[in-house]
């Protein structure tokens, strides 16, 4: 640097190049030799360069919002059982007449998005039978004829130790009808205490399969249940999640459970402050946001509730007209455009994988001594048996977390800085003492200037007289 012909105006520059802890300054400042004086210039314009471009590749590191997912396993001496929510693959069942049986498989088919089709195709007529029924009700209908659960269905229940009946089972209304949910209160969870098939739930389903009335064609074709296996405060899909098990078979649904912890937006996909945006539930999930946001815009394209949907308004019910022309179609349009409901991914959520395994039921000891010679073969064309528990006392985690933490990009910059000038928050504080006395030298010193030309104007003035 050039100095005025003040000895005193290159001090501050002086004092900060000699005492900087900033690598090279003293070198470049005190160089008696014009080329050793720019060898040490290039030299620390070169290492600031390496910095600048080091320290932009950490920043734009971080800014890529990279992840990392750290998976363990955590071994518990119990665990929560979760929601068990079984369907028949019949959904309406005691048909009074042949007229009533025509009406149910097209009622069936008309509340089934992927099973209605062109409708101008379909002949409607059987229909009217419920148009002579006051007050018609599709839910209310359902509900009366949908999967009966008493204790002619329910052949043998129990969980771990303890027997259960029907009314430990949550009735629940489904695209496949009316569905029973075990273990549905989220106030009230069991727990499983021991790992194995025994130690969760072990139920004998009769599905009274000769009482079907499914239509042949165009309605379900198999015989026997669906199950899902779902968080209690999750609304089931079973038809899109479930499991099939077929008559005259048991199956044993072993399960790991994992617990999935998300990180939050830019990094993640989750968003926390949407997670309490759910009318039904307190606590949120993907699928029951869905359920309610296929809800909403069924009330908004047709004014009625869709009866196997969430029910959070007042708006009545769709009737079947509401259901052929405006419920059904809207629902195959939004399956049909996955962005139609934006529901994000919840930060923290469990799921529950399933390991399958089938064996033949029944057993020829059980099918002298329990069925009737009156009716041979029913137990195997129509008992269901399904244990469901968890096959090891453990849980695993899967925890999303930054690549790049804030505090360690904060100590690479800090090395980048260290490593090519030696720079440190201290350097720092020194370049704002410099700047400082540089400021308060040059106020003064301008000052000192005003001041003395004043005083030589003053002085030839008064000559002047």
């Amino acid at each position: 640097m050039k100095c005025d012909n003040d000895e005193n105006s290159c001090v501050p520059e002086k004092e900060f190049a000699n005492t900087t802890s900033l690598h090279g300054v003293a070198f470049w400042w005190n160089s008696k030799s014009t080329l050793q004086r720019l060898f040490w210039i290039v030299l620390v314009l070169g290492m600031f360069c390496g910095l600048i471009e080091q320290v932009f590749e950490r920043i734009s590191a971080y800014y890529k919002f990279d992840t990392i997912t750290e998976v363990s396993r955590q071994f518990r001496p119990q665990l929560e059982f979760p929601a068990v929510t079984i369907c028949n693959f019949n959904r309406l069942f005691y048909q009074e007449s042949r007229e009533e049986l025509a009406a149910m498989r097209l009622l069936n088919r008309v509340t089934y998005p992927g099973l209605l089709g062109n409708i101008s195709a379909i002949n409607l007529t059987a229909l009217q039978y419920y148009e002579t029924q006051p007050n018609f009700s599709i839910r209310d209908y359902y509900t009366r004829k949908g999967f009966p659960f008493s204790q002619y269905e329910l052949i043998n229940c129990r969980f771990g130790s303890h027997y259960c009946t029907s009314a430990d089972f949550k009735p629940v209304l489904t695209e496949l009808g009316l569905c029973y949910t075990f273990n549905g209160d989220p106030e009230n969870i069991r727990n499983q205490t021991s790992a194995g098939t025994y130690a969760g739930l072990s139920i004998t389903l009769n599905a009274s399969h000769w009482r079907y009335t499914e239509d042949p064609i165009y309605g379900y074709q198999e015989a026997g249940i669906r199950f899902q296996v779902h968080s209690p405060h999750e609304f089931p899909d079973v038809d899109g999640l479930g499991f099939a098990v077929g008559v005259g078979s048991r199956a044993y649904a072993l399960m790991s459970r994992k617990d999935v912890h998300n990180i939050k937006f830019p990094w993640g996909d989750c968003y926390t402050w949407l997670e309490s945006s759910l009318k039904t539930q307190a606590e949120y999930s993907y699928d029951t946001c869905l359920a309610e946001c296929f809800a909403q815009k069924i009330i908004d394209s047709c004014g009625c509730k869709h009866f196997n949907l969430p029910d959070f308004t007042s708006h009545p019910e769709c009737s079947i007209q509401q259901m052929i022309h405006c419920s059904t179609p809207t629902l195959l349009r939004i399956a049909e455009q996955p962005d139609s409901c934006p529901c994000p991914i919840p930060c923290q959520f469990t799921e529950f994988q399933i390991q399958l395994s089938y064996a033949s039921l029944p057993n020829i000891r059980m099918q002298q001594e329990l069925e009737s010679p009156s009716f041979p073969g029913y137990i195997r064309e129509n008992y269901v048996a399904l244990d469901v528990a968890f096959g090891q006392m453990s849980i695993i985690k899967e925890v999303q977390s930054k690549k790049i933490e804030e505090s360690a990009l904060l100590s690479d910059i800090g090395g980048q800085l260290g490593l090519w000038v030696g720079m440190s928050l201290i350097t720092i504080v020194e370049f704002l003492q410099y700047l400082a006395i540089r400021g308060w030298k040059s106020c003064w010193t301008n000052k000192k200037k005003e001041t003395k030309e004043n005083t030589e104007d003053n002085y030839v003035e008064t000559n002047g007289l």
